[in-house]
């Protein structure tokens, strides 16, 4: 068989696949995220209580679910004051019929940057 006939031959059955069954058509899904969504998802600035006070989280990144709904990651840093160390806080919210929920709160990330060396220490040695 030549290579024009094997041609001949698959848009053949392409041609009687279409006629014979009708394949419904699959939609990709939508990844684009509505920009009136969007603009309120980077402005809002939650308040939530830390170890040294309420603090402000501020938007970090932005993310659209399978099941449509657009979730926006936050987070907050401040310094314990009892531990002198430097902590994380981050919080999940999702848009949900146009309200903002907390949709989780992520566990506080401590660290201790006083004791780092810093970069100009560790070339002199």
């Amino acid at each position: 068989m030549t290579d024009f006939s094997h041609l001949l031959l698959h848009f053949l059955a392409l041609e009687i696949k279409s006629e014979i069954l009708e394949w419904p058509a699959v939609s990709t899904p939508d990844t684009a995220i509505d920009p009136t969504e969007e603009a309120l998802l980077r402005e809002f600035r939650p308040i939530h209580q830390s170890s040294a006070g309420p603090r402000e989280g501020r938007f970090q990144r932005m993310e659209k679910w399978s099941n449509g709904n657009p979730v926006a990651y936050y987070q907050a840093f401040c310094r314990n004051p009892e531990t002198g160390k430097f902590e994380r806080y981050g919080w999940r919210y999702m848009l949900s019929n146009g309200q903002l929920i907390l949709h989780k709160t992520f566990p506080v990330l401590n660290k201790d940057y006083e004791k780092r060396e810093s970069r100009s220490a560790r070339a002199a040695r």
